[in-house]
């Protein structure tokens, strides 16, 4: 079997990382898979790496804030793109083709010309996560995404709420991403409220959608009216830096809160701290959740998003009242005050996580998805 995956991107986030774990697992499983995304980028230097096949097409996301004439021009390039692609397909022979994002109309547009069943995988809101908007706006993008679909996967129930009224349900299915568990995780905590300070940690680009402005106020009340040794590291870039670290000056948090920017090491950056925390306001999935759950870190996230189809408060972690920092701010203390909830929750979540949110499990339901289909 061979299966085409369009990704409307060429770095290595969340999404890629969620695709790239996938093509690992189904090369196990004697699948084929082939790459197409629009540029170069750190994708492709992973993909080179892994010796996965790969194609560069400069098409272009049906997403963005463009006139009608750029709406106009993209359309015309990625109808030239999908010809070029529809050659590729003829010559490998491919099988299936797998969009690996809602961000791109793309592989539906290969999958009308080559006549290849298509698998349409929506990884996002779009409006609510990143702020962006669909070219031919939101009701004619459901209609399109339902009509140039044999399968569409959603990565959450959140997500599945946004399209159950377009998208018939025996047209879809439920899959939670997967992500590859660390060789090793944090079996005890090293952290004791007697002679060491907490380590919180938050993961993603930095917009005001991601909450990190949240974490940072919490850490300013825990300064006020406690003075806990607490460090906040944030890590990440994005547009959203010059803000945060406005706030930070203004709240004199210099020696409190740490920019560390990008990290590729994630495994490194988790091990180094001792909770996480999500602060998105509408979070997909929550790649950066799992990843904590399964590096034995416990997460405290808003209440708000996929996150909490992830955390079950008090068990598996802990939720917080989305825009409420105070309450992020009382959550973290009490970890704080009572340490041990630290290896009882991780440990819990580690469970839950390598139940349900693995790289292999992942693959296995896709997998069940293409035999369904072919």
């Amino acid at each position: 079997m061979k299966i085409m995956y369009v990704t409307h991107y060429s770095e290595l986030y969340g999404a890629n990382k969620s695709l790239l774990g996938l093509i690992e697992e189904i090369k196990k499983r004697g699948i084929t898979p082939i790459i197409v995304c629009p540029k170069y980028g750190s994708f492709v230097d992973e993909l080179i790496r892994n010796n996965i096949k790969y194609h560069v097409i400069p098409f272009k996301p049906w997403v963005g804030a463009d006139s009608k004439i750029k709406k106009y021009i993209k359309h015309l390039i990625n109808v030239v793109c999908s010809f070029w692609a529809w050659l590729i397909v003829i010559k490998l022979r491919v099988d299936l083709i797998h969009s690996n994002s809602s961000a791109t109309n793309f592989g539906a547009l290969i999958s009308k010309k080559s006549n290849i069943k298509h698998v349409w995988h929506i990884r996002e809101f779009l409006e609510e996560d990143y702020n962006l908007k669909l070219d031919m706006g939101r009701l004619k993008a459901n209609k399109f995404i339902r009509e140039n679909s044999d399968r569409v996967i959603y990565i959450s129930k959140e997500i599945s709420k946004k399209y159950e009224r377009e998208i018939p349900e025996d047209n879809s299915r439920l899959i939670y991403n997967g992500v590859v568990p660390p060789l090793s995780y944090k079996k005890s905590s090293e952290f004791s409220n007697s002679n060491k300070t907490m380590r919180l940690v938050i993961v993603g680009i930095l917009t005001r959608q991601k909450g990190q402005h949240e974490a940072i106020l919490a850490i300013k009340h825990l300064k006020d009216r406690l003075n806990l040794n607490v460090i906040l590291n944030i890590v990440g870039e994005g547009p959203y830096m010059e803000e945060l670290m406005q706030l930070v000056n203004e709240h004199n948090l210099k020696d409190e809160v740490k920019f560390l920017g990008y990290q590729s090491d994630m495994e490194k950056v988790l091990f180094n701290n001792d909770v996480a925390l999500m602060c998105s306001e509408s979070e997909a999935f929550g790649r950066t959740t799992v990843e904590a759950m399964l590096a034995g870190l416990p997460v405290i996230g808003a209440n708000a998003g996929a996150t909490k189809e992830l955390i079950e408060d008090g068990a598996t972690g802990f939720l917080y009242q989305k825009g409420n920092s105070e309450d992020l701010a009382n959550k973290i203390e009490h970890i704080y005050r009572n340490p041990i909830l630290i290896n009882e929750v991780s440990n819990k979540a580690r469970a839950l996580a390598l139940k349900n949110f693995t790289a292999s499990k992942n693959a296995e339901k896709v997998v069940t998805l293409y035999e369904e289909l072919l």
